[in-house]
């Protein structure tokens, strides 16, 4: 039912619905959800929700409401104003919910068991995927892995499940998120790369050359010497300074200086 104004509506109130004109009564009923979710109602997955919170029940239409909140979680106020119970009830509600499993508490927020271990579980996917494609790179920028496998969650919600798995021994959360055990994989190629780049970068001092010139003097094709110097850079071999590229053992001998 879409309603022309906003109205005061919680679960539980009654309803009649009259036409304009002439002024008869079509029907009635009870308030399920006043705030469904912007889902296809008119199929089975919608009638089979309907079934589940047609029930006086709170802890059941919970759970729904629980669920439907997917990543985002359901706010404990919206226990009192969406499932119409009072602030005690609303307490013992949630905490009934997190004992029973259901839910997990997020700071404030209730979240689905089963939403956050699916979030775990594409998360993990999400970074295999990229250790088989990057093996050079030592993981997926943090923000990066929130935005493609936590886009509709919370960042709370984001910070909870890494806390899950590297407490579970699964996960190395620092500025990159990479599985434990993740190491970065050299090819034989990759390998003599990094060590021709790195004695060029040496040799230079303090007047390295550009990308391009010192993928050449190293005899290393463009490509895999943007790989490798990016590897260097991350592991503090190299370090940039605006656009140039310096070997750390330079810049160290400096200061010494």
């Amino acid at each position: 039912i879409h309603l022309e104004a906003a109205a005061v509506v919680t679960r539980g109130d009654r309803f009649i619905l009259r036409t304009y004109s002439p002024r008869d009564t079509l029907g009635g009923g009870v308030v399920l959800d006043p705030r469904p979710p912007r889902a296809a109602m008119r199929s089975a997955a919608g009638l089979e929700r309907f079934r589940r919170m047609d029930t006086s029940s709170a802890d059941a239409a919970l759970t729904v409401f629980v669920e439907g909140a997917q990543g985002a979680g359901l706010p404990r106020s919206s226990l009192v104003s969406r499932a119409g119970l009072s602030y005690p009830e609303a307490e013992r509600a949630a905490e009934r919910l997190v004992s029973s499993g259901v839910a997990t508490l997020v700071g404030d927020t209730l979240v689905s068991t089963r939403v956050r271990d699916e979030l775990a579980l594409r998360l993990i996917a999400l970074l295999q995927a990229h250790h088989q494609a990057n093996p050079l790179a030592g993981g997926m920028p943090r923000e990066e892995a929130r935005e493609r496998a936590f886009r509709r969650a919370s960042v709370a919600i984001f910070e909870a499940v890494l806390e899950d798995l590297v407490t579970a021994g699964r996960l190395v959360a620092r500025d990159r998120l990479a599985l434990e055990g993740h190491h970065v994989s050299l090819s034989p190629e990759e390998a003599r790369a990094q060590r021709e780049l790195e004695q060029v970068y040496l040799d230079a001092n303090l007047t390295p050359p550009d990308l391009a010139a010192a993928s050449a003097d190293a005899g290393v094709s463009p490509g895999v010497a943007t790989r490798v110097v990016a590897l260097l850079v991350r592991n503090r071999v190299l370090v940039k300074i605006d656009t140039l590229l310096f070997h750390r053992a330079s810049l160290d001998r400096l200061k010494a200086d």
